[in-house]
Parts: C-alpha cells; structure tokens; sequence
C-alpha cells in the first residue's frame, strides 16, 4: 500500500513539474502548446532546440497522465 501512494505522490509531482514547465514554455513564447504545435506541423515555426524540448515536455504530461489514470 506504501508504495502505490509513493506512486501516486510521484507521478502527482511530476504532473505539477511537466505543467509548470509547459506554462514557461507558453509565456517564453506568448503561444499555447496546441498553437505551437501547429505552427510547427504547418511549416510556420522553425524547429529549434527549445520546441523539441516543449514536444517532448508535451508528450511527457501524456504519458505521466496515461500513468496516473492507472494507478488510481
């Protein structure tokens, strides 16, 4: 039981650090993830460094909230 609430307590926090990382990512470019996301699928936005990091932090929140969904 101890260690499906570490789990729990685990996955809530990454949750939280994934989020707050998404929403610097959002205020750095003054764009929501989805927008950001379609401009780089359209051609609109070039592909750096930084919006490889933002997908990846993206898909992340997915698995993390896939992962949660699980363990509750």
């Amino acid at each position: 039981m101890k260690r499906d609430e570490d789990q729990l307590k685990s996955l809530k926090q990454g949750l939280e650090r994934t989020k707050q990382q998404l929403a610097a990512f959002e205020s750095r470019f003054g764009m929501t993830t989805a927008d950001m996301k379609s401009r780089l699928g359209s051609g609109q936005m070039e592909e750096t460094l930084e919006t490889i990091d933002w997908c990846l932090e993206f898909e992340a929140l997915h698995l993390l909230e896939e992962q949660y969904s699980q363990a509750v």
